[in-house]
């Protein structure tokens, strides 16, 4: 992907953001740590993002970085779980493919604990 498209692809995720939780633009500039005009010139494709501005405002919104910049519908409400997930999923892909296979079947020993915790207490009919 080039560096307009990517900018691009930026200013829509950041804008919906915003729209998405109702934030004027000086609330959502305060919420940033940037100037509103800033926020204001990203959405509108007028700014040339830093690496340094891109850090600052996915740390103040407690996101990956690159998850502002992937082509994918934000729908996050960025409270909670929704961030926790995205955060979880960027630190996942992240990894090398060991590392995840590693994890893939450190969640499938943990799901066949649970489950077998839930036949046990099934069987004795606690729930």
């Amino acid at each position: 992907m080039n560096f307009d498209k990517q900018l691009d692809v930026f200013s829509r995720n950041l804008s919906e953001i915003r729209r998405n939780g109702r934030y004027s633009y000086q609330a959502f500039s305060e919420k940033l740590r940037v100037g509103k005009s800033t926020v204001q010139a990203i959405e509108s494709g007028d700014y040339n993002i830093t690496l340094s501005t891109l850090i600052t405002i996915a740390n103040s919104l407690e996101i990956h970085p690159a998850l502002l910049l992937m082509d994918l519908p934000i729908e996050l409400d960025l409270t909670g779980t929704n961030r926790y997930y995205a955060n979880l999923l960027m630190t996942y892909s992240a990894l090398p493919e060991e590392q995840r296979s590693q994890f893939r079947n450190m969640i499938q020993r943990l799901e066949c604990s649970l489950d077998g915790d839930h036949l046990e207490q099934n069987d004795t009919g606690v729930n």
